[in-house]
């Protein structure tokens, strides 16, 4: 897959964001083992579900949309305890990456009884790979219940991922 625009910034701000993207995608395609002991991988039945969650505040650049006549929402998430989730969405039967879903995520602290926030994560890039991704407020530490929806453009029905993430103290 070609990637588009890529840009050259100096050595150390080149290396700094090789290095957070980097770790960026080693959480989202995290082997199966470490996927399924940290709870971020999942199954449903027509795809294989990677889930990565880091502090937006350690993202020095705006993340590429595949669309790049946008950005994320306005840009870089301005509130200080955001997160920035990512999804790589997977053929279970051919482990190639999905291209044309639309996913949308609800997040829910396990405290909220009645609080959600639910938006769509937009195409973008992470190295060579189409992941999917936005910037979601978590202000609180402890459990936070994850809810993917996956629609492929013809199906009728979504199929659902659930994941359950810890935000750590601190």
């Amino acid at each position: 897959m070609n990637n588009p625009n890529n840009s050259v910034g100096t050595g150390a701000s080149v290396f700094a964001h090789a290095l957070l993207w980097v770790g960026m995608l080693a959480v989202v395609l995290s082997g199966q083992a470490l996927g399924r002991d940290a709870g971020l991988h999942q199954k449903t039945a027509t795809f294989n579900v990677y889930l990565g969650v880091v502090p937006a505040k350690t993202l020095r650049d705006q993340p590429r949309l595949v669309d790049q006549h946008k950005t994320l929402h306005g840009g870089l998430a301005r509130e200080p305890d955001s997160q920035h989730l990512t999804a790589s969405v997977r053929d279970i039967g051919t482990d190639k990456q999905v291209l044309d879903a639309t996913v949308i995520a609800e997040v829910r602290h396990k405290r909220w009884t009645k609080k959600s926030i639910e938006r769509p994560l937009e195409k973008m890039w992470i190295g060579d790979t189409v992941t999917y991704g936005n910037f979601f407020a978590m202000p609180e530490h402890g459990d936070y219940e994850i809810r993917l929806k996956i629609y492929l453009p013809q199906g009728a029905h979504a199929e659902v991922a659930n994941f359950t993430y810890r935000k750590p103290d601190g």
